[in-house]
């Protein structure tokens, strides 16, 4: 007996759609929709950006995903075994899609509200106050034409979402959210060029295309045609385009977690980047330091800056705190006649690096002194 046989003997009682519930995770939707939020939520317990607004859409969008995905499996499930004992779904299931639609509709706004994030530190006042009337405008919309799904499944007594009618209405849902992930997208590349046009200008050597990809801007261009072609193609009549709808629509379940993936992605370049730059900071300076003369100043001088070694380089002088040693194990040093190495320790206090403003005036000072 499979399970398919033992699912069907059984009532409706807490076994039932549990079992049930599990069989349906072999549609590549539920499956998306389950893998996303596990993912997702284990960022969470780790404490990955729990106090960005970027991260913070991210987790309210996999929750309520996660949350409409399941409650949608088990009014289905119920819906389903109330028709095959020969009664009708009871008018409470399609009341609960109707708000599940709610759940839904907040997922598919998370990536207007990451786009509104990028963009707004590019706008003016004005300019901001346009987009959040856009936003607001937009966002009923979407709630207006999924609520219009979730009404139409109730006039209709449908379940289902294999009906040419409700397709069409996915599809109209969708182009209003690809619509406007498109207009913030495009108001974000308008102001990218027109910052590398002034860099241009002061001949400062940037890579826009470097930019276009590292900004997590390209993956937001490809999410937003990629959900303005299955909007198309749900309202598109056409039995062969339609055949590509239905594995777009489990690619787009997933969508959330491509945008985590993305920006993850991102933080580890930036921080390869400050690697890099620290490396190299640190190379510069040990380049410099060594060409420094320690500069002999008075007793009095010495006395009254006793913990700041001098130097002069390119007749400015500068100074380097000891807490700024270059020191490693004193491996590069000979640690006896290191003064930088309190005490003649083999360790140093701390392995920043760092040289001061010029010490003005230090050679009148010193004068005084003599």
């Amino acid at each position: 007996m499979g399970t398919s046989d033992i699912i069907d003997n059984q009532t409706i009682d807490f076994e039932y759609i549990v079992t049930s519930l599990i069989n349906s995770y072999s549609s590549q939707t539920s499956y998306a929709y389950l893998l996303q939020g596990v993912l997702i939520f284990y960022a969470y317990i780790r404490g990955v950006g729990r106090n960005g607004d970027f991260w913070r859409i991210i987790y309210i969008g996999t929750l309520s995903s996660f949350i409409a995905a399941l409650t949608s499996n088990i009014c289905k499930i119920i819906s389903d075994k109330q028709i095959e004992n020969g009664g009708e779904t009871n008018i409470i299931i399609f009341y609960v899609t109707i708000f599940n639609e709610t759940l839904y509709s907040i997922r598919n706004l998370v990536l207007p509200y990451i786009n509104v994030i990028k963009v707004k530190p590019l706008l003016g006042e004005k300019e901001k106050k346009k987009l959040r009337i856009f936003i607001i405008v937009m966002t009923v919309i979407h709630f207006l034409l999924r609520y219009n799904i979730g009404f139409w499944r109730l006039n209709h007594k449908y379940m289902e979402a294999t009906d040419d009618t409700l397709i069409r209405y996915y599809g109209f849902a969708t182009i209003s959210i690809a619509f406007t992930d498109i207009v913030c997208s495009m108001i974000i590349i308008k102001k990218l060029l027109e910052n590398y046009h002034i860099a241009a200008r002061k001949q400062l050597k940037i890579s826009v295309f470097k930019y276009f990809f590292q900004s997590a801007l390209f993956i937001l261009l490809f999410v937003d045609f990629f959900s303005l072609i299955i909007g198309v193609l749900a309202v598109v009549d056409s039995p062969m385009l339609k055949l590509a709808f239905v594995p777009l629509v489990g690619l787009n379940s997933n969508i959330i977690l491509l945008l985590a993936f993305d920006a993850l992605i991102f933080k580890n370049d930036v921080i390869q980047d400050m690697n890099s730059s620290y490396n190299y900071s640190y190379c510069s300076y040990r380049q410099h330091s060594n060409k420094m003369i320690p500069f002999n100043s008075v007793d009095q001088y010495g006395n009254h800056h006793q913990n700041n070694n001098q130097y002069s380089y390119d007749s400015q002088y500068y100074y380097q705190s000891n807490n700024h040693s270059e020191c490693h194990q004193c491996s590069e040093c000979n640690c006896s006649k290191c003064t930088t190495c309190p005490n003649n320790k083999s360790q140093c206090r701390n392995h920043s690096i760092a040289i001061s403003e010029p010490l003005e005036n230090t050679y009148d000072y010193v004068s005084q002194k003599n």
